[in-house]
């Protein structure tokens, strides 16, 4: 009886390790997975934030500058130690006429990847060919479009 009760107590034990080392195995794994699947968005998501209030904000600089100045056709502004002279229409936003990338690196940094598209007076941004936001040169308006992205 004694031998039965050692056996089972040994079985138990080994059980127990086992089960012990497979779950230390099964989160590993997850963690390892975990660590190198690339996340959607993260940090570059962060990045485009910072990068559209910044463009957001230089558009209402310039619109602050052209009602300031007396609503001329252009606005002088100091935008990261440079002095930048943005075009401004009728209705007093930055003009797109000379292209949206163009206007995006005159006002802000350029995220990486950004093409854009005059249409009519709209500026369209893609970044990896997805819309991704949408600048209305008649109203200022910028909006987000999320094609893809986590903003």
């Amino acid at each position: 009886m004694k031998n039965q009760a050692q056996s089972e107590q040994s079985f138990r034990s080994l059980l127990q390790n086992v089960l012990v080392v497979l779950s230390v195995l099964v989160l590993s794994g997850v963690a390892l997975w975990l660590w190198f699947t690339p996340q959607p968005g993260g940090w570059q998501t962060t990045q485009r934030d910072v990068e559209l209030k910044r463009f957001n904000d230089a558009v209402l600089l310039a619109r602050a500058e052209w009602i300031r100045q007396g609503k001329p056709k252009q606005v002088t502004l100091n935008i990261s130690d440079t002095t930048e002279r943005i075009q401004m229409n009728r209705r007093g936003w930055p003009a797109v006429e000379q292209g949206c990338v163009t206007l995006w690196q005159r006002l802000a940094d350029v995220p990486s990847q950004l093409n854009g598209e005059v249409d009519g007076q709209r500026c369209l941004f893609r970044i990896e060919q997805k819309l991704w936001q949408e600048y209305n040169a008649e109203t200022g308006q910028i909006s987000s479009k999320n094609a893809g992205f986590n903003l």
